[in-house]
């Protein structure tokens, strides 16, 4: 029920291409969620067996994996991790930020249309979309701090989005009785 992975599914040129996309990236997110979880027990055991070195002065629990990288890490390697962060974020982002504008022009927009849409009209329709999802998260980015920790929040998000989203997916998949008033 991912937009970007269905995205990405719907581009392959065959059903076996997308399903070999599909166990790549199963391959490839499993040892990544691994490193996450061991990283957060790494870093448990290093301040159990230093203790001083932990800071007394954090707000939030989850700012102990930056303050660790500045603090305890070689010079040089902040800078890259930083980079790398910002890297996977910007690729995240615009692949969201796309999915997006995507839906909406071909899901809402060209049906309203009757498929009579307009090229031009279309492309500057979705750089406005484009602008405007992208002014949309990071509006969001500035509440996620009210949200609790990035667990908790993506806990909350994905509990309020997740099981409609399930919903819809599983409504389509299941039934032909189904259209787009009654599933909205």
């Amino acid at each position: 029920t991912d937009q970007i992975s269905v995205q990405r599914y719907l581009t392959a040129k065959s059903l076996p291409e997308a399903q070999k996309s599909l166990w790549f990236k199963l391959i490839i997110t499993v040892p990544i969620v691994m490193v996450f979880y061991l990283m957060g027990a790494v870093l448990y055991a290093f301040y159990q067996s230093h203790p001083e070195l932990l800071p007394t002065d954090l707000k939030q629990p989850d700012r102990i994996m930056p303050h660790f990288v500045v603090h305890e890490l070689p010079h040089g390697v902040p800078g890259m991790l930083i980079a790398a962060i910002f890297a996977a974020t910007m690729s995240t982002v615009s692949s969201g930020i796309n999915a997006l504008t995507t839906a909406s022009m071909m899901d809402f927009y060209r049906r309203s249309m009757h498929g009579n849409a307009d090229p031009d009209r279309m492309l500057q329709l979705s750089r406005r979309l484009t602008a405007f999802y992208g002014a949309l998260a990071m509006a969001v980015a500035f509440l996620m701090p009210k949200l609790g920790t990035l667990v908790e929040a993506t806990n909350r998000i994905m509990g309020l989005l997740g099981g409609p989203l399930l919903g819809v997916f599983l409504l389509g998949m299941l039934t032909k009785r189904a259209n787009a008033q009654g599933t909205l």
